[in-house]
Order: structure tokens, then C-alpha cells, then sequence
């Protein structure tokens, strides 16, 4: 079965985050600057004098901007399997999408594709009159240009592979996402998924891979339009295979339907994929923080302190997500009927994809499990309700019977005991003692 094209915006994203479209466009443009540029005759001789020098010039600069451009792609290179290998493969999609990058490889073969393209415009003769002088020196401008872009490539690749640098981005990433999924309103509770009813009609997956994201907009667009109820079967994030329930559809009537007719154009409004984002995947961002600590405390690695950093992102990451209203995303219509449902993680699934492989990869290193329960407490403070907080003080719970049972030095075991104890005061609701900082 041929593969649906991507609908306009998942289009649009893989195109914004490819690594070839401004070198793209870059090229195209440098080629129609040159033609341009090549017809307005004559100026002043500012850089070269005659057709021989400028040949030799522009040649010279072409090939030396294929060989910069070599280089920066050998970097970029390095760059991903060193990300790939050292941090987490799930990480190479955003060193693709890095700008500074796109930029600096756009400036370089812009200025190459110019300078060629004005080669072959060139007069055979030295005549100063019919010679293309403000061209030859745009191609000075764009040397320049190139040089600055080699050295901003230069200190921005050093600073992008910084361990610091790429926890930052995936903690930005991922809170943008999680104010798009879930809300920060003051009310408690949220819509409860309906049932499905014997009535139902099935709509299978059209194709395998990770569901990427949902047009829940356009879906109830398609459901009051049909007169029926769409429910989905997958979480967003999860592998999906060709046959596989997609969605439920019924009628409120309880009437006949026809599913068959419908399947194209349900599958239509969800992106499916061979790889996850964080289009509409917050757990996914949570995966790539923890891909990176339980790396860095691997027997290869041995770093801890790199671990301890993730989970401090982590923390900012499952704080926002305590406050905030959870639960399945629900639509309605205008006179209150339940139209299109989607299932969602709740706040205890994303606490443990946070805690789990870390607190069982982690249970040797004390400084790996204070960090672990200084995220629950942090948790613990922000938590919007009892169950949250039943949620975090079975993984305090879970944090020491694993410390307990890894961790043969006292001293080393007291440690976690006092972190222990002031995050099982957090979950008791005593928001003075995190605020302040004090010991238990």
C-alpha cells in the first residue's frame, strides 16, 4: 500500500526540521543573484580589474567554500553519532532541526553556487565597460559573510553538544508541549472517556508506526458532520499496527453505521509515523531525559552527575504536569454531546516513565536517588490533589526499599533516608518545609 502523503502541518514540521531546505533555497537563490547580477555592466574597479583576475578570484572562492562546506558537514556529522551514541539516538531529530546549522550550511553553498554561476557570465574579454564589477563584488560580501558563519558554526557547535545545553532544549521542548496538551485551570477533575457500546463500529489503522498526533479540531468537524461519536483507541506516542483498531464510531441514536465509508477520512486527521515527536508527545520528552540518565549512570559511562542534571530537568518537567488538569481529551457539541474522545496518559504514567528505569538502573548511587526523591518532592509540592500525591509517595517508597536494598555503606544510606523523609512530608501536604528548605 503506497503511503499517504503527510497532512499539511506534519508536512510543514518534517520540512522546517530537514536539514536541506535552506541550503536549498540558499543554492537557488545564489544562482539567480548571479544571473541578476551578471547583466548590470560596468562600476567602479573595486576588487578586481579585468575578466582573468575575477575568474581566478570566484574560482578560488568556490573551492574553498566546497571545502568549508565539506568540513562543516564532516562536523555535523559527528556531532549526531556523538549524540547518538553518548546521549540518546531519540535525540538526533532535534540536532536536524538545529538552525544554526541550516544557516551556517545555507551561507557557505549559497555563496559557492554565486560564485559559480557568475563563472560562466563573465565577458571573454578585459573591457572595464562590459565588466559585471558589482557582482564580482557581492562575491567579497558573501566571503565575509561566510567567514562570520564559520565562526558563529563553530561556537554554536561547541556549545550545542554541551550536556547542559541539550537538557536545557529538551525541558523547553517539552513544557511548549505540555501548555498545548493540558491546561492549568483552577478545576479539579476532567471529562471521563465514554463508552463504547455494542453498537460500535470499528476503524482500523491504515498504517503501521507511532502515532504522532491527532487533529481533534477537524475530527469533530467530521463527527457532527456524520451525526456520530468518535472515540480512539491509541494513546498519542504509541505504536500502532495495519489492522488495528483506530477509533470507535456509534451513533447516539443508537442507529446503523457505515464505518467502511469513513476510514479514510478518520485516518486522514491522525499522523502516524516510523518515529516519535514532540508534536503532541509529552512522554516523549520524559523518554529522552531519562535515555540520558540511565546512560550516564551505565557501567560505560559512569557519570552520576550528568544523570543527577537530568533529573533536574525532569523535576521541572513533572511539576508543570502536577498542577495541571490531566485526562482524556474530550470534545463536545454545541449542545453538550459527547462528540470525539481521546485517551491520555495520567499524571502516575508520566511519573513513572520518569522514575522507574532510573531508580532500578540507579539504586547503587546515592546521589542518583536523592536527586530521584528531590524531583518527588518538588512533585509532591505542586500536586493538585490526593491521588497525585498517593502517586508519588509509593515511588518514595519504592525509591528506599531499592536504596535499602542496593546500598551497603550506613552513611551513604542516611543520605537518602533524610531526602526520604522530607519528600514524604511534601506528600502530607507540608509545602513550608520545601519552601524553606529545612531538614526533616
Amino acid at each position: 500500500m503506497l503511503r499517504r502523503i503527510p497532512r499539511p502541518h506534519a508536512l510543514a514540521g518534517y520540512v522546517g526540521e530537514s536539514l536541506w531546505l535552506l541550503p536549498s533555497l540558499a543554492v537557488t537563490g545564489g544562482i539567480l543573484a548571479a544571473s541578476a547580477l551578471a547583466v548590470v555592466r560596468g562600476g567602479p574597479a573595486l576588487f578586481v580589474s579585468g575578466t582573468d583576475s575575477a575568474r581566478q578570484v570566484l574560482a578560488t572562492i568556490a573551492g574553498a567554500g566546497i571545502t568549508v562546506t565539506g568540513t562543516v558537514f564532516s562536523l555535523s556529522i559527528v556531532v549526531l553519532e556523538m549524540a547518538s551514541s553518548q546521549y540518546s539516538p531519540r535525540l538526533l531529530r532535534n540536532f536536524l532541526a538545529d538552525r544554526g546549522t541550516q544557516t551556517t550550511l545555507s551561507i557557505l553553498l549559497g555563496t559557492v553556487a554565486y560564485c559559480l554561476s557568475l563563472l560562466r557570465t563573465l565577458p571573454p574579454d578585459s573591457d572595464t565597460a562590459a565588466f559585471p564589477q558589482w557582482a564580482v563584488a557581492a562575491a567579497f560580501l558573501l566571503v565575509l559573510m561566510s567567514l562570520a558563519a564559520l565562526v558563529y558554526y563553530m561556537h554554536h557547535i561547541s556549545q550545542s553538544i554541551r550536556v547542559e545545553s541539550i537538557l536545557a532544549d529538551v525541558e523547553q521542548r517539552t513544557l511548549s508541549t505540555i501548555r498545548d496538551r493540558y491546561s492549568e485551570a483552577d478545576t479539579v477533575g476532567v471529562a471521563a472517556m465514554p463508552p463504547v457500546p455494542e453498537s460500535a463500529v470499528r476503524v482500523p489503522v491504515d498504517e503501521s508506526g507511532f502515532l504522532q498526533a491527532v487533529d481533534l479540531a477537524q475530527m469533530l468537524v467530521v463527527s457532527q458532520h456524520h451525526d456520530l461519536v468518535v472515540r480512539l483507541r491509541p494513546l498519542i506516542g504509541e505504536h500502532v499496527v495495519t489492522g488495528t483498531t483506530l477509533a470507535w464510531l456509534w451513533r447516539l441514536d443508537g442507529g446503523e453505521l457505515d464505518g467502511a465509508r469513513l476510514t479514510d477520512p478518520l485516518n486522514d486527521l491522525v499522523e502516524v509515523s516510523f518515529e516519535r515527536t514532540l508534536q503532541q508527545d509529552v512522554a516523549f520528552g520524559i523518554r529522552q531525559l531519562v535515555d540520558i540518565a540511565i546512560r550516564a549512570i551505565s557501567p560505560a559511562v559512569n557519570d552520576p552527575t550528568t544523570a543527577v542534571d537530568a533529573i533536574s530537568h525532569l523535576s521541572v518537567l513533572l511539576s508543570a504536569l502536577a498542577g495541571r488538569e490531566i485526562g482524556p481529551h474530550v470534545l463536545v457539541d454545541a449542545s453538550g454531546e459527547v462528540r470525539v474522545a481521546l485517551d491520555s496518559c495520567g499524571f502516575a504514567d508520566y511519573l513513572a516513565a520518569a522514575c522507574d528505569q532510573i531508580r532500578r538502573f540507579g539504586a547503587k548511587e546515592p546521589a542518583v536517588l536523592v536527586a530521584l526523591l528531590e524531583l518527588l518532592t518538588d512533585a509532591a509540592c505542586r500536586a493538585r490533589d490526593d491521588e497525585r500525591r498517593k502517586a508519588v509517595a509509593d515511588h518514595i517508597e519504592l525509591v528506599m526499599a531499592d536504596a535499602e536494598r542496593e546500598i551497603v555503606q550506613p552513611a551513604d544510606l542516611d543520605g537518602v533516608a533524610v531526602a526520604a523523609e522530607r519528600a514524604r512530608r511534601a506528600t502530607r501536604g507540608d509545602l513550608l518545609e520545601r519552601i524553606a528548605g529545612s531538614g526533616p
